[in-house]
């Protein structure tokens, strides 16, 4: 880097060196004038004079250099402690104030004197979750860092789309807590009985964020609703929050849809149910009608303002890749990167169905839904571990989600 100078123990190497060439003149000097016959008549003349000045800049120098190279590391050692001090602190503040946020962000809201359910991180809330992270990358070790992503990553990667806090999340939060207590150093290597005893902590906080979840009606795994019309009201209409009722009802914003959405949406869910009506449908509130067969996921469908968005397994008989169909929009379910984080949904893909194209093309599409129902039936879904991710990426992955 420019101008940045070489360091020695804390020092500049360029002074260090002036510094120790000075004291070689002078030792190099004394020696001479005490063991050296120069045959100068003064010099000899003052032989013994010369030999007690040149005997006590020896002492003097040999005690002057003992106590600089003494003081020399005291300084870096109180520099280096110094700035452990300030970085202790600082990681203290931060893991606080981190502490103190996730309380605010989890915590559900009251509202004329009834707590919403509130599960959702909001813009805002995601935006300060960043800069926590990029705090986290300055001040914390790699471990802690990861277990904050981590933590991070769980709000968002969900499969309802949002970003919902979900028991795993105060899992995932005990977790970060956990490494963050690491890298204070604030405990010592545990035993077996007191790792053991950990153990039972962490299931004790998965049994009290699970109360807690049910608590406020906030579970994203949970079937919200009965049937199709009955969950279509609840997302046209909206819910407000009734943690009073069983089981307790979460706060749900109405959606504005096209008046043909609902009749769109029925047909739709009509053909899926025809390809097997053995399947088991869950409704959720942000995630749509979700369809099931042998307890596996096949596909979804959720309404937004202009298209019915439909999830659907990847076709194993055309190397799992997407269809391409003319005007119809196909996407991943998301971007898609090497190191294999936000990989949720890679098995799946996403059509973007028009309500004004709709009978342009709803054979299409119960063709690609019969399609993905054989993949599931003949079990060839694509499954890729998160270990595995980055060694199949250039393997095979990467073609999967690039072509069509």
């Amino acid at each position: 880097m420019k101008d940045q100078k070489i360091k020695f123990l804390g020092i500049s190497l360029e002074r260090f060196i002036k510094v120790l060439s000075i004291i070689l003149i002078i030792y190099v000097t004394c020696f001479l004038l005490i063991f050296y016959n120069f045959n100068i008549p003064f010099i000899d003349n003052s032989a013994n004079l010369l030999d007690k000045i040149a005997g006590t800049f020896l002492g003097a120098c040999a005690i002057a250099t003992i106590t600089a190279i003494v003081m020399i590391f005291q300084d870096h050692i109180h520099s280096k402690q110094g700035k452990k001090k300030e970085i202790f602190s600082q990681k203290l503040k931060l893991y606080s104030h981190i502490i103190t946020k996730m309380n605010s962000f989890f915590t559900p809201r009251e509202k004329d004197g009834i707590l919403e359910a509130d599960s959702v991180i909001d813009k805002r809330e995601e935006i300060e979750l960043f800069f926590m992270k990029m705090q986290i990358l300055l001040l914390s070790n790699h471990k802690t860092a990861i277990s904050f992503n981590e933590l991070t990553e769980s709000l968002k990667d969900q499969e309802e789309g949002d970003s919902l806090i979900k028991p795993d999340s105060y899992i995932n939060f005990a977790k970060f807590i956990e490494q963050a207590r690491e890298d204070l150093d604030v405990q010592d290597k545990p035993t077996s009985e007191e790792d053991h005893q950990w153990q039972n902590i962490m299931l004790s906080i998965k049994n009290q964020a699970q109360d807690i979840i049910n608590n406020v009606g906030v579970d994203s795994n949970a079937t919200y609703f009965e049937s199709f019309d009955k969950w279509y009201d609840i997302i046209i209409n909206g819910q407000e929050a009734d943690i009073s009722s069983i089981p307790p009802k979460k706060k749900i914003r109405k959606r504005k849809l096209p008046s043909e959405a609902k009749n769109l949406c029925k047909n739709l869910y009509d053909i899926i149910k025809k390809i097997d009506k053995s399947n088991d449908v869950k409704y959720s509130p942000t995630g749509g009608c979700s369809f099931y067969f042998n307890n596996k996921k096949m596909c979804q469908i959720n309404p937004k303002s202009n298209f019915i968005e439909i999830l659907t397994l990847r076709d194993y008989k055309k190397d799992y890749h997407k269809p391409k169909i003319k005007n119809l929009i196909v996407k991943d379910c998301r971007n898609y990167f090497p190191h294999g984080r936000n990989n949720w949904g890679y098995h799946l893909y996403k059509i973007e169905l028009s309500y004004n194209d709709y009978n342009n093309f709803i054979n299409h599409i119960d063709g690609l839904l019969k399609d993905s129902y054989q993949t599931l039936i003949d079990n060839k879904i694509l499954n890729v571990k998160k270990s595995e991710w980055p060694e199949k990426w250039n393997k095979n992955l990467k073609d999967i989600f690039d072509k069509n």
